[in-house]
């Protein structure tokens, strides 16, 4: 319900404010989120409704990287979108991987954190990556 849910109302976000400003409000709510699971997981409620943010916020970053996407070249739209998935996946296999490892030296309650941490990075990348892009076109 939260991914469906954040998918329909990122669509009207970012037709409303843009993908950047959707991704980068979206990201900085899942960083958070991640931040507290700790003491969010800790009771049935709490955990419930950390869960349905996670899962708003990470779908609905795909909309708003999707409609980033198309926009950036309409013409090679399916390629991108082909590789934006593709990424997607290989990510969503390498993390149980790179889960498993970090266990190895982490205490499970921490990975939240480190989650947090990869979010936020991967928001500053995304930023960089737009503002980058905004100063190469003429």
């Amino acid at each position: 319900m939260g991914a469906t849910t954040g998918s329909l109302k990122a669509g009207s976000l970012t037709d409303r404010f843009g993908n950047r400003s959707t991704r980068n409000v979206l990201v900085a709510i899942l960083a958070v989120d991640f931040a507290f699971l700790p003491w969010t997981s800790a009771a049935f409620g709490s955990a419930a409704v950390a869960l349905a943010i996670w899962g708003m916020c990470g779908w609905g970053l795909v909309v708003a990287q999707q409609h980033r996407l198309v926009t950036l070249n309409p013409r090679l739209a399916p390629l991108l979108l082909a590789l934006n998935a593709s990424a997607i996946y290989l990510a969503i296999g390498a993390s149980g991987a790179i889960g498993a490892l970090l266990l190895r030296g982490v205490d499970a309650h921490r990975l939240p954190f480190i989650g947090a941490v990869l979010i936020a990075a991967g928001g500053l990348v995304g930023e960089l990556a737009s503002r980058l892009r905004a100063g190469a076109q003429p």
